[in-house]
């Protein structure tokens, strides 16, 4: 950094500055971490993280001076798309030569499944069944850690799903309905039958119940012989 100046309003602890500044998008979320520890530096180093598009408006997310001896060192959390600034200066305004050594630690995929509803269809036998209420024929799935979500939705024999697998990068999200197999022996079973909907993946599990109400509308048929 011999050589290098600073900005108006350029944020840091020891004006004049005598940075250098580098850019890191965060390809999922997870940990990013930082330093000038490799033995080739030879200055007292500092390191600033940031967030912001301007000058003047950066927001500080963490920083460090002096970790290993003169040198530095620091891990932040980071979110997925987001660009963070990174300020290499010298500790009061010492200049030299450095290493930034940098590294990034997708977090585990986390499995979320909206509504908390559960599903619940009722209808005559074979059909046609309606869902109590909208939102329960459909449920959105998300993946709000770092790295792919691998999901699976499974349930019991009356129901059919628009899709039974899929991926997710981190922080995509994807929706699925679930309705009424009308083809199935308990749609056309009369009766209160119920299951579980299993959602599962490398991001966890999470489970719905299900009900189907099953009306046999069916009017009986008398026969017999007419007699006094």
């Amino acid at each position: 950094n011999s050589g290098a100046g600073g900005q108006g309003g350029e944020p840091g602890g020891w004006p004049p500055y005598n940075t250098l500044w580098y850019r890191f998008v965060a390809p999922s979320n997870g940990t990013l971490s930082l330093n000038t520890c490799g033995g080739t530096s030879n200055f007292d180093t500092t390191i600033q993280v940031y967030t912001g598009t301007t000058v003047g408006g950066l927001t500080s997310i963490g920083g460090n001076d002096d970790f290993c001896g003169l040198q530095s060192s620091l891990s932040v959390v980071v979110t997925s798309g987001t660009t963070y600034r990174i300020q290499i200066d010298g500790y009061g305004s010492s200049t030299g030569n450095f290493t930034l050594a940098y590294s990034f630690a997708a977090s585990p995929p986390i499995l979320v499944v909206t509504p908390g509803a559960f599903f619940a269809a009722s209808g005559n036998v074979g059909g046609p069944f309606l869902t109590a209420t909208p939102p329960s024929g459909q449920y959105t799935i998300q993946n709000t850690g770092g790295g792919t979500l691998n999901w699976t939705a499974a349930g019991p024999t009356f129901l059919n799903f628009s899709a039974a697998s899929g991926s997710l990068a981190s922080g995509a999200s994807t929706t699925i309905t679930a309705s009424v197999n009308t083809g199935s022996a308990l749609a056309n079973t009369a009766g209160t039958h119920t299951g579980t909907i299993t959602f599962g993946g490398n991001g966890g599990s999470t489970f719905r119940s299900a009900t189907l109400t099953v009306t046999d509308n069916v009017a009986p048929v008398i026969a017999g012989t007419l007699t006094n």
